[in-house]
């Protein structure tokens, strides 16, 4: 499995636990430092998308990294919602739209 795939599939594995983490998140056992630990966590994980994203813009994706990073971008715009209640950061939504387009054009 290449970087980018790899990347994409960690990145697209903690889009979906969003829900999951959300439902914890007002728990008593999510301590205040677990949600500081996760937004850090989470900037990292959206570092790590711009760098495929740049990736792709260079054209140095295969069709199924960029497959792939389409499936991604489709989860994250469903996502949103749940990354602003968490106060998490977000991707640029017009990035985001902007991939899922692509395979529109596919």
């Amino acid at each position: 499995m290449s970087r980018a795939l790899r990347d994409i599939t960690v990145i697209k594995a903690e889009v979906a636990r969003l829900t999951t983490t959300e439902a914890r998140w007002s728990s008593p056992s999510y301590s205040p430092e677990d949600r500081v630990a996760f937004r850090a966590e989470w900037r990292d994980l959206m570092d790590v998308f711009l760098e495929v994203v740049d990736a792709s813009r260079r054209g140095r994706l295969t069709d199924d990294e960029s497959g792939a990073l389409r499936d991604l971008a489709d989860e994250a715009i469903q996502a949103i919602p749940t990354m602003e209640r968490l106060k998490l950061t977000l991707p640029s939504r017009a990035t985001l739209e902007d991939i899922a387009a692509a395979s529109a054009r596919a």
